[in-house]
């Protein structure tokens, strides 16, 4: 399967790197340092590639959405249309480095914030809830990943990428 990952950061390299490992090519992107996606795909390997956001979602068939809550809409801008991908979000909605989180209204959500953003995307939240340092050094030892979202058809691709992440 082709990854597209929009947050090329902590989140974005652990997963990018255990789905390399299962023989998925990585599209890496969303970063300030350039040298550091041609790193991440050359390590990859499986034809893995740096790319600008909007090319990580062109020539993908899912979406890894990554970035910090704070850069959501640069990343959003930077890739233009999702035209109906189908998007894993792993973002929370803190908006400090103490980790203070966004308010929303009685009834919303980050994921139902995302969804209204990336408009005609299926978005299904899931590795929102371990570490980058738990993804890489607990794949394969039967930890947990919750997914939710309201298309089965997206939930069970993002399912059997969450069993290839070692989980």
């Amino acid at each position: 399967m082709k990854i597209g990952i929009i947050g090329s950061g902590n989140i974005g390299q652990a997963l990018g790197r255990l789905w390399a490992k299962k023989g998925h090519q990585i599209y890496y992107s969303f970063s300030h340092d350039k040298d550091k996606l041609e790193n991440l795909a050359s390590e990859s390997g499986n034809e893995s590639k740096a790319a600008t956001a909007y090319d990580a979602v062109r020539c993908s068939d899912i979406v890894l959405f990554s970035p910090p809550w704070t850069e959501i809409d640069e990343a959003i801008k930077q890739v233009g249309r999702f035209e109906g991908q189908t998007i894993i979000d792993t973002t929370n909605p803190f908006i400090d480095a103490k980790m203070n989180v966004e308010e929303f209204a009685e009834g919303d959500s980050s994921s139902q914030s995302v969804q209204r953003r990336v408009g005609d995307a299926t978005v299904i939240k899931a590795f929102n809830t371990l570490r980058a340092e738990t993804l890489e050094s607990k794949s394969g030892q039967g930890l947990v990943v919750f997914v939710a979202g309201d298309d089965a058809v997206a939930k069970e691709t993002v399912c059997q990428l969450v069993e290839d992440a070692g989980f």
